[in-house]
C-alpha cells in the first residue's frame, strides 16, 4: 500500500531563503530586459496568446512567439489567467 514504508522519525528540513544580493541582480536584469526589448512586439504576442486562449486554440505556438519576443513568465501567466482564471483548492477563481 501507499503507507507501507512510513518513517516515524521527523526530519528537520531547512527553509529556503533567497540571498538579497541575488534578488537585486535578478530584479536589475529584469528591468534591463524590459527596457531593451521591443515592447510593442511583446504586447502583440500577448494579445495573440489571449485571443488563442479565448478561441480554445492551441496556445503553445503563441506562447513560444511571446517567449521569443522576451515576454516574461509573469506576463504570459497573467494573460492566461485573464482567460482561464486561477486554480485554487476550491476551484477556479
Amino acid at each position: 500500500g501507499v503507507n507501507s514504508f512510513k518513517v516515524d522519525e521527523e526530519k528537520d528540513i531547512p527553509v529556503f531563503s533567497v540571498d538579497p544580493e541575488s534578488e537585486k541582480r535578478q530584479v536589475a536584469k529584469l528591468k534591463k530586459l524590459r527596457e531593451e526589448r521591443d515592447n510593442d512586439k511583446v504586447k502583440e504576442t500577448l494579445a495573440a496568446l489571449k485571443k488563442a486562449a479565448e478561441n480554445g486554440e492551441n496556445v503553445v505556438p503563441t506562447t513560444i512567439e511571446a517567449v521569443k519576443a522576451y515576454a516574461t513568465l509573469g506576463e504570459i501567466i497573467s494573460t492566461l489567467k485573464e482567460v482561464y482564471g486561477e486554480y485554487t483548492d476550491s476551484g477556479i477563481l
